[in-house]
């Protein structure tokens, strides 16, 4: 299945989930917020989270500096 993380296409297995694909991209969990549409998922239902087809992710990552 295609997945779409801040807009870039990733192919990801068929019931990966918000973890999975977060792994596949090598971000760590430490400092990153994932949403679906317009829903923020918290980070204990990541490992839960069962990805669909089409589905487009939104990772911000906290950075530290001035």
């Amino acid at each position: 299945m295609t997945i779409y993380l801040n807009h870039a296409p990733v192919a990801m297995p068929d019931g990966a989930t918000v973890a999975d694909a977060l792994a596949h991209e090598g971000i760590p969990a430490q400092g990153t917020a994932v949403a679906i549409g317009d829903r923020v998922i918290p980070r204990a239902q990541w490992s839960e989270y069962v990805l669909q087809d089409e589905t487009y992710l939104t990772v911000i990552r906290a950075v530290c500096g001035g």
